[in-house]
Parts: structure tokens; C-alpha cells; sequence
């Protein structure tokens, strides 16, 4: 397969149950094949730590309480990487479709680009500020030096979410249903992939950002760097100490209003394209 399929082309309206059904159980196949490498070895992996901190010799324990945030980091790259392992052929393919050809018209259109950064940015900023209000946890506390944090949050994770959960899981769905509803529904389980309501709630909506913005470029690199930028503004004013004054009030409504602006116009500009193509 030289490319994953044109994103341009609609799903057939007359596609039978049968096919539906194929495509369904085929994404959901690769979402468990991903999950239960990924459960285990963070499972393994956390549980061997704990041992570690809890009987371990003073030192190592020392060691292990002062790099917390790293560790973290460690575990869940890991964790990702066998994830990845048990999906590499599907993983190959989306790779393999860097920058080939495809998407709808309106990826030629600059202005689509800037509403998805503008978009991905303040939604960001905004939906963190907004839900953080409804976290009961004690927070993040003390993280790795920043450098690990960008790597992992800033690259390589997002990566790893994007070639599963948009180019495979919604390429899979794309075979079979619409584009709305492919989307839709590989941002559901990014959602339920993260295993909080808070942080589930933030990657639906996210996640069905980065689903349109694959939607429309076709091309998996677009959505990597979209996640991963807003990865990027929360880690970077929690550096600078301004996170809690980008979460108060009126910074946060006018976040969410950007964001409310960006997706309504690029709601706008798919309508006509739509009717112009």
C-alpha cells in the first residue's frame, strides 16, 4: 500500500454493514493490540519501581524519589515502544505516507493552517486552564529537568498517539465510515486511552482537532506537530512560572474564545470548500 488512502474521496454512502463492521473491529483490533503491551510493561515497570523505592538500598532509593518525573518519562516511553512494536507493520504504512500526496482542497490554502495552529494553541491553554479547575489531584509535582520533558512530551509521545490513533485507527475507520464519524470515534478512545475523566475529556476534544487537521492534509506530520505544540505552551509557562496566571480567568476565556473562533471558521471554510471543490 503506497499511501493510506486519499483523504479527499468520502467514504462510499452505500457502504454495506459488512464493511462497516470490518473496519470497526479492525481499528478496535489495533487499538487492544497496542493497549496490552503498553498495560504490562508500564504495569511491570512501576511496580518494579515502588519495590525499588519502598526496600531498596538507601542510595537507589535516594536516587529514585529525586528523579521521579524521569523515571515517569522512562516507564512510559517504554511502555509506548512495545505499544508501537505490536502495531509496527500498521505503523510502517502511516510513516511510509509523510508528505505523499492527498488531502482535501483546502490544505493549499494558508489561512487553513494558521486556524489549525491558532486552533491547537489556545485550545491548549484554554481547556487546561478550564479543567484544571475540576482536578482533585495533587498535580504533576516534581518533574524532570526540562530538556526530558520536551523530548518526551514534544516529540516522541505525541508521535507515537498520532501514528496510532489518527493514521491508523482513523485511517481504518476512513475505509468504511465518514469523515466526522472516523474522526470522532479515533478521538474517543484517545480519550479513553488516557484513562481520566479530566485528561479524557481534553484529548477527546483535542484529539478530534488533530483528526480534522490529518483529515484535511493528509499527511500524519501536520497533527504530530499540532499535538506537540500543545504539549509545549503548558510545559513551557509551568517553566516560567506563568501557568497558574495563563489558567485565571481572563486569560482563559479568551483562549477558549480564540479557539471557539478558529474551529467555527475552519467549520466555515470546509462548508465551502465542500460546495466548491
Amino acid at each position: 500500500m503506497t499511501k493510506l488512502y486519499k483523504m479527499h474521496e468520502k467514504a462510499p454512502h452505500n457502504t454495506s454493514p459488512d464493511r462497516k463492521k470490518e473496519a470497526l473491529t479492525g481499528a478496535l483490533g489495533c487499538f487492544a493490540a497496542y493497549l496490552v503491551p503498553y498495560i504490562l510493561i508500564r504495569g511491570l515497570l512501576e511496580a518494579l519501581l515502588a519495590a525499588l523505592a519502598d526496600r531498596g538500598p538507601l542510595e537507589l532509593r535516594l536516587f529514585l524519589s529525586s528523579g521521579e518525573g524521569l523515571f515517569r518519562i522512562l516507564v512510559l516511553t517504554a511502555a509506548m515502544a512495545g505499544g508501537l512494536l505490536a502495531v509496527r507493520r500498521q505503523g510502517r504504512e502511516c510513516l511510509r505516507a509523510f508528505g505523499e500526496g492527498g488531502g482535501r482542497p483546502e490544505r493549499r490554502d494558508p489561512a487553513v493552517l494558521v486556524l489549525f495552529t491558532a486552533a491547537a494553541a489556545s485550545g491548549s491553554l484554554g481547556l487546561n486552564g478550564l479543567l484544571s479547575r475540576f482536578m482533585t489531584g495533587e498535580g504533576t509535582g516534581a518533574g524532570p529537568s526540562l530538556l526530558p520533558a520536551l523530548a518526551f512530551y514534544c516529540l516522541f509521545s505525541p508521535l507515537a498517539e498520532e501514528v496510532l490513533f489518527r493514521g491508523i485507527l482513523q485511517v481504518r475507520l476512513r475505509r468504511a465510515f465518514p469523515a466526522s464519524l472516523s474522526i470522532g470515534i479515533a478521538a474517543l478512545l484517545f480519550g479513553l486511552y488516557h484513562a481520566d475523566l479530566v485528561q479524557g475529556l481534553y484529548a477527546l476534544v483535542m484529539g478530534c482537532l488533530f483528526g480534522a487537521a490529518y483529515e484535511v492534509f493528509a499527511d500524519i506530520r501536520l497533527p504530530w506537530l499540532l499535538h506537540g505544540l500543545s504539549n509545549l505552551l503548558p510545559l513551557a509557562l509551568q517553566a516560567a512560572g506563568l501557568l497558574p496566571l495563563a489558567a485565571g480567568p481572563v486569560w482563559m476565556t479568551a483562549f477558549l474564545s480564540v479557539f471557539a473562533l478558529s474551529g467555527a471558521l475552519l467549520a466555515v471554510r470546509a462548508r465551502t470548500y465542500g460546495q466548491n471543490p
